[in-house]
């Protein structure tokens, strides 16, 4: 299953809360990508639409203490 790669710039700018642009582009972008996780491990579509909500508001409120760090993971894994 393919990752979009997430530019450094878009997670900067989604620190941002009034940033809707930068908000719109993220969700535009990683909202299919769990959905698309979520239904191959086997749940419904409504309700992957939910876990994507859910994720992204957990995004939300923890983009602020993300830090790109070379030697962890990256920020879509």
């Amino acid at each position: 299953m393919n990752s979009p790669e997430t530019r450094h710039s878009l997670l900067i700018r989604v620190r941002d809360p009034s940033d809707h642009d930068a908000w719109t582009e993220f969700a535009a972008t990683y909202r299919p990508v769990i959905c698309r996780f979520a239904m191959f491990r086997g749940l419904q579509e409504a309700d992957a639409e939910d876990l994507a909500q859910q994720v992204l508001l957990a995004v939300s409120d923890a983009i602020n203490r993300w830090a790109p760090d070379p030697r962890r993971a990256k920020f879509r894994t």
